[in-house]
């Protein structure tokens, strides 16, 4: 289960626990921001649809759906979208933030973070976009 958010730094945020409004918005030039949940069939999604409008009412959310329970193409394709319809010009990009575990023991790190590894890696090799990690203690 994957949630990304999206802010259009002109933005994209993946994140696991839901951040504030504060958090959010503090984000430098923020043109336009919207919440990304990829549901990979767990029957979570609209659990997490009403925690979203509870924690987060003036962001938007949108519910991918991933019946393969594949999370990197949804992604994409969803940036990709993104970028074609927000982007005005060279001068604006988008910002994906994505949600990093902070395991106490390195060992740990085996068990978590393997999915935003790997999404990273694909988000940086295609387009002028922005993907950056934020940290959460477990």
């Amino acid at each position: 289960m994957a949630r990304l958010q999206l802010g259009w730094l002109k933005t994209v945020l993946l994140g696991a626990p839901l951040p504030t409004s504060a958090q959010l918005l503090s984000l430098p030039t923020v043109v336009f921001m919207v919440g990304v949940h990829v549901d990979l069939g767990l029957g979570k999604a609209d659990a997490f649809r009403s925690q979203w409008q509870q924690q987060l009412p003036e962001v938007p959310l949108v519910v991918l759906e991933s019946p393969y329970r594949s999370l990197i193409e949804p992604v994409l394709g969803f940036v990709r979208q993104f970028e074609a319809q927000h982007r005005k010009d060279r001068d604006h990009f988008c910002t994906v933030v994505l949600p990093v575990f902070v395991t106490r023991h390195r060992w740990e790190n085996l068990l978590h973070n393997q999915s935003t590894i790997a999404l990273r890696s694909a988000l940086r090799a295609q387009g002028t976009r922005v993907v950056t990690t934020v940290g959460f203690y477990l």
